[in-house]
């Protein structure tokens, strides 16, 4: 009777370890066959080849200034849809979240942002073009607050209040 059970033991350990393995090999191929896809499809890009473009630089510069350095209406050809919209150009030196408000009203991201690179063509700061939308007539103000990346507390503001009469 022992070499019954000793011999039903083994079979089904055979068994069990056997279905591990087919198990594995399944998911393997299925792994596989999903990479075959990627690859046929020129979606698959290879963790060498994104090694290969990052470039680690270092720390992002503070927010060194903010500085509003033009105002105007856009014109038709640059974004017709946006065209007579109000618009603030800032020009804004580090890194950091940016924050502007249009008369109290959040305008989300800039419209179009330019880097301002250095001699090794870094990106030191950058230009960034508000659409505040169709002005009325009367007061407004605009204002940015840019928070810097690596100190919460370091935060560098400015606004500009004007009245605006289309006579």
């Amino acid at each position: 009777m022992k070499k019954i059970v000793s011999m039903f033991m083994v079979i089904v350990m055979a068994l069990t370890l056997s279905m591990t393995a087919f198990a594995a090999e399944k998911e393997a191929s299925e792994a596989s066959a999903l990479r075959d896809k990627l690859s046929d499809s020129g979606d698959c890009i290879s963790v060498e080849r994104i090694d290969d473009l990052i470039e680690t630089r270092g720390v992002a510069p503070e927010v060194s200034s903010v500085e509003i350095i033009d105002i105007g209406f856009i014109k038709e050809d640059a974004y017709p849809q946006r065209a007579g919209h109000f618009a603030v150009i800032v020009e804004m030196m580090g890194y950091g979240y940016k924050y502007a408000y249009f008369d109290g009203k959040s305008l989300g991201l800039p419209l179009e942002t330019k880097g301002i690179l250095n001699a090794n063509n870094v990106a030191v700061g950058w230009y960034l073009l508000y659409d505040c939308g169709e002005l009325t007539p009367g007061q407004h103000k605009f204002e940015i607050k840019v928070q810097s990346y690596q100190t919460a507390t370091h935060q560098k503001t400015a606004f500009l209040e004007f009245s605006y009469d289309p006579k």
